[in-house]
C-alpha cells in the first residue's frame, strides 16, 4: 500500500527528532492557538498522535484519519483531552460526513504526486467551513540551497523504500491555497527555512 508508514511507525518520532530536533514538533505546535474551544477538527495524517496531547481547548470534536494501522494504534494510546474518532483509512477513500471548523494536515502533501495532491486538496477544501482555518505544516525547499536538495533526495529515497510514497518532489501548496482564494493569516519558518507552518483562512 502506497504512502503507508506501518514499517517505521515505532521509530518515526525518534528518527524525525534525531534529524530535525524539535522543528517537526514546533512546526505543528505553533499552529494550535488557532483552534478554539468547542470546534470540530479534522486531522489528516497525524502520525503517532503525539499532537493529541498538545491540544489545550476543551470540547473539541476531532476526526483523526490515518492510513497506517500501526500509527493509528500508537495514537489511540495517547492521553485524550477531547472526543476523538479514529478512522483507519486513506484520505483518498475517506468521505467526510460533515464540514469542519479546522483542518490540520501535518506533513501530508509531501507524500503525493501533484495530481493526487490537487485532488486531495479539493476534497479537504469542500470539507472545511467557510471562515474555517486550515493549519498547514510541511517541508518547503529553496532550489538555491544545495543542502536542502540533498536532504530532500535522501528523504524521498528512504521513504520510497520504507513507506512506498508516490511523490518524488514537493508540491507548490501555496499556489493551491491561492487558487482557492484562501487568506494566509500566519506563517513561520523552521530549520533553516526548510520547514514551513501556515494558517490559511477559507474565504469562499
Amino acid at each position: 500500500m502506497k504512502n503507508n508508514y506501518d514499517t517505521i511507525a515505532r521509530y518515526y518520532d525518534f528518527l524525525s527528532r534525531t534529524i530535525f530536533r524539535r522543528s517537526i514538533i514546533n512546526a505543528q505546535v505553533c499552529l494550535l492557538s488557532y483552534i478554539k474551544p468547542n470546534t470540530s477538527v479534522l486531522i489528516v495524517g497525524g502520525g503517532t498522535g503525539w499532537i493529541l496531547e498538545k491540544f489545550q481547548p476543551a470540547g473539541l470534536e476531532i476526526t483523526y484519519v490515518e492510513i497506517s494501522e500501526s500509527m493509528l494504534e500508537l495514537s489511540k494510546k495517547r492521553i485524550q483531552h477531547n472526543n476523538v474518532e479514529f478512522i483507519h483509512q486513506s484520505i483518498e477513500d475517506f468521505t467526510p460526513s460533515h464540514q469542519y471548523d479546522i483542518i490540520l494536515t501535518p506533513f501530508l502533501f509531501d507524500n503525493f504526486s501533484a495530481t493526487n495532491a490537487a485532488a486531495i486538496f479539493d476534497k479537504l477544501h469542500a470539507s472545511l467551513k467557510t471562515g474555517g482555518n486550515w493549519l498547514f505544516a510541511d517541508f518547503i525547499d529553496d532550489p538555491k540551497q544545495l543542502w536542502q536538495q540533498i536532504m530532500l533526495k535522501t528523504m524521498y529515497l528512504f521513504f520510497k523504500v520504507f513507506a512506498r510514497i508516490e511523490a518524488g518532489k514537493l508540491n507548490d501548496m501555496d499556489d493551491l491555497f491561492s487558487r482557492y482564494q484562501y487568506q494566509k493569516i500566519f506563517e513561520k519558518f523552521h530549520y533553516g527555512r526548510f520547514i514551513y507552518s501556515a494558517v490559511y483562512r477559507k474565504e469562499v
